[in-house]
């Protein structure tokens, strides 16, 4: 499905935007038009490259543009020297090295404190995005909350199976709880994960596997979670969400299509999935078989709610996957999981990167903030 109308177009669907977000989306690819004419040397003929290769670097570049010419992040300039960066790598289930980097505050370090830890899914589509995604957000969170943040560069689709993803993120999250303590100073009994949009989903999948494989978290926050049933055939609810906003620039459903499609491709690496491999590496034969069954097509359809972590579910409210995150929220209340609920006011899925433009932005990073130093100060949730 798809459409030429812009959401915004429609009055009754304008009301969900903020106007400085029309604004923006109305002037930013005109000027970025011209930006790459301007600047020819930063963009490259990039036509010889695969679809999924185009797209990494179309995001990248986008990205940077954002960042450096419309300054949409908060500077990280006053706070980056309190801040220490360590690259290192995790072993996954197949022995692969997963990258990570861990954000460590230097007053920590140097008095040596033993910190909470939060573990970080960025997001992508399962199909891009890296560790440099939200490193800006790393240093503020540090810098505000005093915790060790560690960011996840799990495998991406369609060069890997889908359920790679999920298994390099569980590895890490295996290994901070067994190894945390001594090799990153964290305090295990203080460990939260998180993650946006792809990010969130696979927050929520690592949810449910760490109540299997009892590993206690303080906390789950997902920011605009993949979470319900979201259809690209047949027949949508126009009074969706999924639908209202299909054509928004953030998310949209050409780019959904395109995400499919790149996990297609990824089911043909299904030589990747070796059942006795990651039974023996995780040492629990259901992993796998929840991960294939409930956790990866259709969290919300899982069979078993009980023992779920405390839960942080943030929506946007001009993002398509809106109805997505209550969906799951109403899920976990009505199973009875401790939860909080925060929307978004007049943004989008994208909300996150706008915290030098909007105030709801830059609140949200602050209730981020808070969140993860109330669980480094042991305060209710």
């Amino acid at each position: 499905m798809s459409t030429e109308l812009r959401p915004w177009e429609d009055p009754e669907v304008r009301k969900h935007y903020d106007p400085k977000l029309i604004e923006f989306f109305e002037t930013i690819q005109s000027k970025y038009q011209q930006y790459q004419l301007d600047h020819p040397d930063q963009y490259p003929d990039i036509s010889h490259l695969t679809a999924v290769e185009q797209r990494r670097a179309n995001a990248s570049r986008y990205s940077l543009y954002w960042r450096d010419v419309y300054k949409t992040y908060l500077p990280i300039d006053e706070i980056k020297d309190n801040v220490q960066v360590i690259d290192s790598t995790i072993d996954s289930f197949d022995g692969y090295k997963i990258p990570v980097k861990i954000y460590k505050n230097k007053n920590s370090i140097v008095n040596n404190i033993k910190t909470a830890v939060h573990i970080s899914y960025h997001g992508g589509g399962f199909a891009q995005g890296g560790l440099y995604k939200d490193a800006y957000q790393y240093y503020w969170l540090v810098h505000l909350a005093g915790v060790t943040v560690i960011d996840v560069g799990y495998r991406l689709i369609p060069e890997n199976h889908y359920l790679v993803s999920y298994l390099d993120s569980f590895a890490v999250l295996n290994y901070v709880y067994k190894h945390g303590e001594k090799n990153f100073n964290i305090d295990s009994k203080k460990i939260s994960i998180g993650g946006t949009s792809a990010g969130a989903k696979l927050t929520l999948a690592l949810s449910h596997l760490a109540r299997d494989n009892e590993i206690p978290l303080a906390l789950a926050f997902a920011n605009v979670p993949i979470a319900g049933k979201l259809s690209l055939d047949g027949e949508v609810d126009p009074n969706s969400s999924w639908y209202k906003f299909r054509n928004d620039p953030q998310l949209n459903w050409n780019s959904s299509v395109a995400f499919r499609s790149f996990k297609e491709d990824s089911n043909q690496k299904s030589y990747q999935i070796n059942p006795s491999q990651i039974e023996s590496f995780f040492g629990n034969s259901a992993v796998l078989e929840n991960l294939q069954t409930y956790y990866e097509p259709q969290i919300g359809e899982s069979p078993n709610w009980s023992n779920l972590p405390r839960t942080v579910i943030v929506v946007a409210e001009s993002d398509p996957l809106n109805d997505s995150g209550k969906f799951y929220a109403k899920k976990l209340i009505d199973h009875g999981v401790e939860i909080k609920f925060k929307e978004i006011k007049g943004l989008g899925h994208q909300h996150a990167d706008f915290s030098n433009l909007f105030d709801q932005s830059k609140e949200y990073l602050y209730f981020f903030a808070k969140t993860l130093k109330d669980i480094q100060d042991g305060n209710s949730f």
